[in-house]
């Protein structure tokens, strides 16, 4: 079984905006930091938006019947498009290294 080999990923000197992370990844992938720098960025989002919907609605869920609360809505409505954001910007980034 032949193995892929292993890129080597190393922070950026030249494309750094907060430490070189995102510009590193996207120099070894080859392909745009911007890219990269939306995927994580979304990753934070539907992360955060997952604690503060747990921290904020923890065990009342099993009281709502019929009507969702408003929050709770736009809460689940901003997961949605953060976690969409984040499955197409990975998608993209999958075709543009193919």
């Amino acid at each position: 079984m032949s193995q892929a080999p292993a890129l080597a990923f190393e922070r950026s000197r030249d494309d750094r905006v907060i430490a070189g992370v995102c510009g590193g990844i996207a120099s070894a992938l080859e392909v745009d930091a911007t890219l990269v720098r939306l995927l994580f960025a979304f990753l934070a989002l539907a992360g955060l938006n997952a604690a503060l919907f747990e921290m904020k609605y923890e065990g009342r869920i099993g009281a709502w019947s019929e009507r969702i609360p408003g929050g709770a809505q736009a809460v689940g409505w901003c997961s949605l498009v953060c976690w969409a954001a984040v499955i197409a910007l990975g998608r993209w980034t999958a075709y543009r290294l193919g």
